[in-house]
């Protein structure tokens, strides 16, 4: 029995370090821009650029409490002939107070004061950097691992047929796989603490998708179709990033109980 259920925890803990792999492939991928939000600044600048008619102005600052919607954009300027022939229309400022709340969780008004002088990308600081660091690190780390596995497995066939030259080289190589060993675990471990550290460290991807969903805390100004397109950008990361973390804790708690199971086999 006990050896039938190690088997099964075997095979369940393969399946999830082989997807912990394929996760960490996506976050790597998906973090080679140390700050996505840098991007899309820059398109939003180019875009409020060709929207307003003069130097762009702060919403609170706008006297006449009236913004220019264009399908789904709201702009920061009353709509000039062209815009409204085009189908725009004027809009009422929404409450100032409705501007600035404050949330358990979520300090809008800091937020919202810091967007008024800085980009996106400058009040969010998402860490992606650090994050990539420690998610190539653990790729190599898993490089290393199956080309242990591989070696082992040739030398394995190799003991078939040359068994006494085999075990002479096990021999030589059995305390370098063991020093290797150790060095990889704790490697592997400081480098997963690390990149969730810095993943949910500070204002990062988390305050901003908080930020974004609550209506209390985004004011419509800022409501455009390339903020939309990062929070669907940050949104996949994050999703992505949740998986990861759980499915390292399934993984750790799958090793106890196949260690726990191993210590009954040889007990019985």
């Amino acid at each position: 029995m006990s050896e039938t259920l190690g088997s099964c925890i075997g095979l369940i803990s393969l399946g999830v370090a082989i997807t912990v792999i394929v996760f960490t492939v996506r976050i790597y991928n998906d973090t080679k821009q140390t700050n996505p939000l840098n991007f899309y600044d820059e398109i939003l600048h180019k875009e409020n650029q060709l929207s307003f008619d003069g130097p762009p102005q702060d919403p609170v600052l706008n006297d006449l409490g009236k913004y220019c919607q264009c399908g789904e954009e709201i702009l920061n300027n009353i709509c000039s002939e062209e815009q409204i022939i085009s189908g725009c229309y004027d809009v009422s400022k929404k409450d100032e107070k409705a501007l600035i709340r404050r949330l358990s969780d979520l300090n809008c008004d800091s937020i919202n004061k810091d967007l008024e002088t800085k980009k996106y990308g400058e009040v969010f600081k998402l860490n992606y950097g650090t994050v990539n660091n420690m998610a190539l690190g653990i790729l190599i780390i898993y490089c290393i691992i199956l080309g242990m596995l591989f070696l082992s497995f040739v030398l394995g066939c190799g003991a078939i047929c040359c068994p006494e030259q085999i075990l002479g080289i096990l021999m030589l190589l059995s305390p370098i796989f063991f020093i290797l060993g150790l060095v990889i675990g704790v490697g592997d471990l400081v480098l997963h603490i690390i990149l969730m550290v810095y993943y949910y460290k500070g204002r990062g991807t988390g305050e901003f998708l908080d930020y974004y969903n609550d209506s209390k805390c985004m004011t419509p100004n800022r409501m455009t179709d390339v903020i939309r397109k990062a929070y669907d950008k940050l949104d996949h990361i994050d999703s992505e990033m949740t998986a990861f973390v759980a499915l390292n804790f399934i993984g750790i708690a799958l090793n106890y109980l196949s260690s726990f199971c191993s210590k009954k086999k040889k007990e019985n």
